[in-house]
């Protein structure tokens, strides 16, 4: 996972000389509203684990 991160910050570096600071900024809010959205999808399966399970 470490060479994948490392990939990813050149590449996400050298892509934010080529955007201006409104779509980075656009790109920002996108990925937060994702991430509050992703944060109120339940989870499945999680309830069915017996507390003797755990």
């Amino acid at each position: 996972m470490g060479i994948s991160v490392l990939i990813g910050s050149f590449i996400g570096g050298y892509g934010s000389h080529l955007l201006p600071e409104h779509g980075i900024n656009l790109v920002y809010g996108i990925l937060a509203i994702a991430a509050v959205i992703l944060m109120f999808i339940p989870k499945k399966g999680i309830d069915d684990v017996r507390i003797e399970q755990i």
